[in-house]
Parts: C-alpha cells; sequence; structure tokens
C-alpha cells in the first residue's frame, strides 16, 4: 500500500512539473507573440504599440522590458531608477540587453556607462562579458549579437561585423540590416571596385526578404534614386503591408503620383 501512494504521489510531482514546464513555455510563447505584435507600431508611436510592449514586458519578454526601460532612459546621460528597474529585471532573467545596460563598458553610443553597477549588487559587467562570450561561442543568436556589439563598444569595427554576420547567417533580420550598415561605414576589407556596395547591397536584400522595414525603405529608395518605379513601390508596398507608417505614406503617394502620370 505504501509503495502505490509513494507511486502516486511520485506521478502527482511529475504531471505537475510536466503541467508547470508547459505552462511556462506557453507563456514565454504568448509573451513573444506579444513583443512581435508591439514591435512595429511601438517604434512608430502608437498607443497600441505601448499597450502591447507593457503586456509583453509583464508577460517577461527581455526584448520588451529592455525596450521599456530604454523609454524611460531618454538618455543615457541620466540615471533613471524605473529605466534600471526594467533593465535589471531582463538582466536577472539572463537578457543580455539588461546586462549590457547595467555594465560599464567604456563610454559611446553603444554600450556606455549610464547605469554602470549603480545596483551595487551584481557585477553586471564580468557576468556580460562572461555570459555572452559563451553564448556567442555556442552560436547562440543573443550571444552573437551582444558579442558583437561589445566589440563595436570597444573600438573594434571589424569583429562587430564579423560576430554581427553569424547572427545575420542565422537568418535575423535585424543583424543583417545592423550589417550592411556597419559594412557601408567602412568594416570589413573589400579590394575590388564596388564589392562594398554590393555587399551592402545584398545584406539589405537578405534583411528586407526576411521581413526588416528600414531595409525595405532603403531598398525603396535605392530604387527611387535609380528611377526603377515597379521595385520601389514593391519595397514600399511590402513596408506598408506590414504596417510601417513611412512606407504607407510614401507608397501611396508614389503610387498615386506615378499612376496619375501614365
Amino acid at each position: 500500500m505504501l509503495r502505490v501512494k509513494q507511486f502516486s504521489i511520485l506521478m502527482l510531482i511529475t504531471l505537475f512539473s510536466m503541467s508547470y514546464a508547459n505552462a511556462m513555455e506557453d507563456k514565454a510563447a504568448t509573451a513573444e507573440a506579444l513583443y512581435q505584435q508591439a514591435v512595429i507600431p511601438y517604434e512608430q508611436g502608437w498607443n497600441k504599440g505601448l499597450d502591447l510592449m507593457w503586456q509583453a514586458a509583464n508577460a517577461g519578454n527581455i526584448k520588451a522590458l529592455c525596450l521599456i526601460a530604454r523609454g524611460y532612459q531618454g538618455t543615457s546621460l541620466i540615471v533613471n531608477t524605473d529605466a534600471q528597474t526594467y533593465f535589471k529585471k531582463a538582466a536577472e532573467l539572463g537578457g543580455l540587453c539588461g546586462m549590457q545596460a547595467l555594465s560599464n563598458l567604456g563610454s559611446g553610443p553603444i554600450l556606455d556607462a549610464s547605469l554602470s553597477d549603480h545596483s551595487g549588487d551584481k557585477n553586471w559587467t564580468k557576468i556580460l562579458l562572461e555570459t555572452a562570450k559563451k553564448r556567442a561561442g555556442e552560436g547562440q543568436l543573443d550571444g552573437l549579437r551582444s558579442y558583437a556589439l561589445i566589440q563595436a563598444a570597444k573600438g573594434n569595427d571589424n569583429g562587430f561585423c564579423q560576430w554581427m554576420e553569424k547572427a545575420a547567417d542565422l537568418g535575423d533580420a535585424d543583424a543583417m540590416n545592423q550589417l550592411a550598415g556597419a559594412i557601408r561605414d567602412g568594416c570589413g576589407w573589400y579590394i575590388v571596385p564596388g564589392s562594398r556596395d554590393k555587399a551592402v547591397r545584398h545584406w539589405l536584400e537578405q534583411a528586407a526578404n526576411h521581413g526588416n522595414p528600414r531595409a525595405m525603405d532603403q531598398l525603396a529608395v535605392y530604387y527611387q534614386e535609380s528611377e526603377d518605379i515597379k521595385p520601389m513601390l514593391h519595397w514600399y508596398g511590402m513596408g506598408a503591408n506590414i504596417g510601417n507608417v513611412n512606407s504607407i505614406l510614401f507608397y501611396f503617394i508614389l503610387f498615386w503620383l506615378f499612376n496619375v502620370r501614365t
């Protein structure tokens, strides 16, 4: 009888553990879904985007927590306690973006000392460096992106491109767009004339095809400057389809203008 009871208790514990694990996975999936719905309208200042971003942050989405924190921060020159609170929540959940904000890796627009371990309870700089390097070595996307930013903060532009390209190769649209911008600004070696522009265009196209609205806008501008109307309207239209206000505005203005002319 005792063995039966022990077995039943073990079964209940196992079932509870499985239910809890599934609930945590569902919560994480819900938080990510909220973040994906929020990110574009949030960046464009829509109230709906802010509301969804708050929901994602409260559900524990690390990227949402960091965006909310940056909204409180306003400027990297001022230590804001609300910003610090949300960055710390993100860091304690393992978020490298939170660790970066709480770290002191020197001055500069990417990673500065604005919060620089002000909480005093952890050495976030050391934790960030160790965690980012480990995750980058394992090929984890957040580790690759963070380690790339660390290289940039140290003035190693080629290191930034090296690690960001690894993130881009994993299909991350924002990494692709950042890589295109960094190559345009001079990182990497491109000896053959025109090869740098070709690399920039390649990564912009990759980013746009993977859904990055900024890359879509940039490609549309390229085609607009060369007066290639059809692909210009295509990329403004693609941006409009995902709710990019800038693309919506240009798409309808230009579509109207070119249709009136013809």
